[in-house]
């Protein structure tokens, strides 16, 4: 009888402390929002800033329209990946290379946004318009290639072929 209660003790303690790993034990967050905050990205402020600048830098209407939605398709596919990657419908070295592919257009869009704050303080901004077209076209090649160019997945192919003679 003592021991019962000795081994349910156990039992609930070690369920405890389960219950709490899972809780605070740190996990990587699927949700755009948590990478934007450590990445200092913000779509909603490089979409304003686009737009306050558009007219100085030579950018059009519809590219300002063209980045916030690449912007909101990059924020989709970062969390399908990462959701992807959990329910072990993708594999680590495809997972890793999206990410990598992922972090360039990230890098991209924060040269873009340094562009356009450079283009706030200066007269002449043909320099940033460069930067900022050359931003707005690599995303949008990344975008077309599903942030997966360079990505190989592996398959495999058996084929067996059988002969028959009649």
């Amino acid at each position: 009888m003592r021991r019962n209660v000795w081994l349910l003790i156990a039992l609930a303690i070690a369920a405890i402390i389960v219950f709490l790993f899972r809780i605070y034990l740190p996990r990587q967050d699927c949700a755009f929002s948590g990478c934007k905050k450590s990445a200092g990205v913000g779509l909603e402020a490089a979409v304003r800033d686009l737009n306050a600048v558009k007219v100085k830098v030579g950018v059009s209407d519809a590219q300002v329209r063209e980045f916030d939605s690449l912007m909101i398709e990059y924020a989709l596919k970062y969390n399908a990946a990462c959701r992807d990657f959990r329910a072990n419908r993708m594999t680590s070295d495809e997972y890793a290379c999206v990410r990598r592919n992922m972090d360039q257009v990230l890098d991209d869009v924060r040269r873009l946004l340094q562009a356009i704050k450079a283009a706030e303080a200066v007269s002449d901004a043909s320099a940033q318009k460069e930067i900022i077209s050359k931003s707005l076209d690599d995303m949008q090649a990344a975008s077309r290639a599903q942030y997966r160019s360079g990505c190989t997945s592996a398959m495999n192919v058996s084929s067996s072929v059988r002969t028959f003679r009649f």
